[in-house]
């Protein structure tokens, strides 16, 4: 940081801004997330009009799990010129920071551009089951299941919903029914656990959570 302004004279200097651009790509190639930014940051200052450096500095922060700045640099971006790459990533980083109500109003924005993509829909029922707004999950599964999402998928969400609702036995008796066709998947013996949990069923919780594991 205190040598910054020095930086960004020296990449004035053609020779030295090409030698600075094959180390970015180098640390990209090498997946060096955290000396990456570094590189990526003094570029997208440099290129200060330069939206898909801003994306790339976005992303690698949002790797990391650095969400403040990975927020930070994407919103760098002007709100007209976030195409439908940018608006996922965002999406994404909102629903990291559990900023639900932002993540809907993304994920509502890229909707008028890839509408009914069972994966926005998922997102939104998350967001709205994390908010405890039951009804409006409700709606949105309704409207997952013309999608192309399989069988399996339609379930943990029909089953994440009962649980939201405090419904354990509905959720249950889905998993039970289910239980022969999925007893190897991990996210339905994660469910399955919980459910049994909030029932009080602790020993037959305990089973399921160590056949995930």
């Amino acid at each position: 940081q205190s040598n910054k302004d020095v930086i960004l004279k020296l990449l004035k200097n053609k020779k030295i801004f090409e030698t600075t651009i094959e180390v970015t790509n180098f640390l990209i190639k090498k997946r060096d997330k955290y000396f990456l930014v570094i590189y990526l940051e003094l570029l997208s200052i440099h290129l200060s009009t330069n939206n898909d450096l801003k994306y790339r500095l976005a992303i690698t922060f949002y790797e990391i799990k650095m969400l403040e700045q990975a927020l930070y640099h994407i919103k760098r971006i002007p709100d007209k010129e976030l195409s439908l790459e940018y608006l996922k990533l965002l999406s994404n980083i909102y629903h990291e920071k559990l900023e639900f109500s932002e993540c809907i109003k993304t994920i509502r924005r890229i909707e008028k551009i890839d509408n009914n993509n069972p994966t926005n829909i998922i997102m939104i029922i998350n967001c709205y089951r994390r908010q405890k707004k039951i009804e409006d999950a409700e709606r949105e599964f309704i409207k997952l299941q013309s999608t192309s999402i399989s069988e399996y998928q339609k379930i943990l969400i029909e089953i994440q919903i009962n649980l939201a609702k405090g419904e354990f036995y509905e959720a249950i008796k889905i998993l039970e029914n289910n239980e022969k066709q999925y007893k190897n998947k991990q996210e339905y013996l994660e469910l399955y656990s919980t459910a049994l949990r909030k029932i009080g069923s602790l020993k037959k919780s305990i089973d399921k959570i160590e056949k995930s594991k």
